[in-house]
């Protein structure tokens, strides 16, 4: 399954891989914002198994290096649910190719995605891939979030 391009890959079948990778960057975002108790780092391979959402790999050598998570909401609107490159691939524009691939595949719905303002690497990434700025909004632990949306039109 070496690979250059993204490709849907099953939760069932690729559950504990997508976990590793979460995990992972995850850990890495969470250090990031400074956190110690960061919701993505509780999801748990059965979540991941049981999700209904589309997941998107990006492999290297065998391995899974990246993932994109898609769910949809509404006729016309997609929301990337997460986005993760496990550390080791860091800066090999993974992330970017996974982005890429998504806005082609979904290119007649809006996409949205949302990130913590502190996350300035993600922030970036989403800016240069083509998505605005929508606006912000608190949750209720404090983390401030900005919403970013896509869209061909």
């Amino acid at each position: 399954m070496s690979q250059q391009q993204p490709e849907i890959i099953t939760s069932t079948e690729h559950a504990p891989q997508i976990w590793e990778v979460m995990q992972a960057s995850y850990k890495i975002e969470a250090s990031l914002l400074e956190l110690e108790n960061f919701y993505p780092l509780t999801r748990t391979v059965t979540a991941i198994s049981q999700s209904s959402n589309l997941f998107y790999g990006y492999f290297e050598s065998n391995e899974l290096a990246g993932v994109c998570e898609v769910e949809f909401i509404g006729e016309t609107a997609v929301l990337i649910a997460s986005l993760v490159v496990h550390p080791s691939h860091f800066r090999k524009g993974i992330a970017s190719k996974l982005i890429a691939y998504v806005t082609e595949k979904f290119a007649d719905s809006d996409i949205w995605v949302s990130t913590a303002v502190k996350n300035t690497p993600a922030v970036n990434l989403y800016l240069k891939s083509g998505f605005t700025e929508s606006h912000t909004e608190a949750l209720p632990d404090g983390l401030q979030l900005i919403k970013l949306r896509w869209s061909a039109a």
